[in-house]
């Protein structure tokens, strides 16, 4: 299909980023392969909300969204182009979110099992390559976990993004997703993490979390990270839930209004207003929070 190669090339030219384009492209194919879209102007509207009602039985409403938004920017890119006589997605809706599928995050409990866990290793560390891993596993729990940076994020900082005082601190986020950017405060627990790994990595420029082949470690190498931590917690731990975390700390714990969650989280339009309709997903209660409440009343 020559027209996914003429998407790919439309999507990098509008500033997507490389894993997104490859997502789009991934997804667009999967669909137009269940449609029978070789002939992009044989789909039609009923072929497409065919194709959403069963794929919605079949995967999490935040999945086939993503595969929506996907069909969406193909086939508008479609009919622009003169590949598509008509685009059969204009009404294309997405599918409502599952209320069972609030966003995971830990607990209060589970956050010190963690913390704990970083500080154990540190204080174990006895040679310098473990005192590096050790100060650098701190520092990557703590842009998740106390700024609530995306994981890709975290792997794209420079050291320039990184500006600490003896009070403060804050990281820009030059490019998160949408290639939005954004600047998020660093209390002193982040602070105190940063620091100590800069103190081991030396130097005051390139990425902030090289790969020691002369670039910079990669999404996957952070997550095995923060798995590893996890694990020596007894906890299975994601990079996303940490950044879940603390979206969910800041509205429950904070008080925190969600325009100034969303902001914080990057969860913004495309003119860099708060997207509200992302963020209240963290005012909803965990499975935990429901077993509680339930329990609260038992005799």
């Amino acid at each position: 299909m020559d027209y996914l190669d003429g998407f790919a090339d439309h999507l990098s030219a509008i500033g997507r980023s490389p894993q997104t384009v490859k997502g789009y492209v991934a997804a667009v194919a999967r669909v137009l392969g269940q449609v029978g879209g070789e002939n992009l102007s044989s789909v039609t509207p009923i072929d497409l909300a065919e194709w959403r009602r069963s794929r919605s039985g079949a995967a999490r409403p935040a999945t086939v969204n993503l595969e929506i938004d996907a069909v969406r920017q193909f086939f508008r890119w479609a009919h622009a182009s003169g590949l598509a006589s008509t685009d059969p997605s204009e009404r294309l809706k997405h599918v409502p979110p599952d209320a069972r599928m609030a966003p995971k995050w830990l607990s209060r409990q589970e956050q010190h099992r963690l913390l704990r866990e970083v500080q154990k290793e540190v204080q174990a560390a006895n040679t310098d390559e473990r005192r590096s891993r050790a100060a650098r596993g701190g520092a990557l729990v703590a842009l998740m976990l106390h700024a609530g940076l995306r994981v890709s994020e975290v792997c794209a900082l420079d050291m320039a993004d990184i500006e600490i005082s003896e009070r403060k601190g804050t990281v820009t986020v030059r490019q998160g997703k949408g290639g939005k950017r954004r600047e998020v405060p660093l209390n002193l627990d982040a602070r105190e993490a940063i620091q100590a790994w800069i103190s081991f990595r030396g130097g005051a420029e390139g990425p902030l979390f090289p790969d020691g082949k002369g670039g910079r470690i990669v999404p996957r190498t952070a997550q095995a990270t923060v798995s590893r931590l996890g694990a020596g917690a007894g906890l299975h731990v994601t990079a996303h839930q940490l950044r879940h975390t603390f979206c969910h700390e800041l509205v429950e714990r904070g008080g925190v209004s969600l325009d100034k969650v969303a902001l914080l989280a990057g969860h913004t339009t495309a003119s860099g207003l708060p997207r509200l309709e992302t963020t209240v997903r963290y005012t909803l209660p965990s499975a935990g929070e429901l077993v509680e409440a339930v329990e609260s009343i038992e005799w």
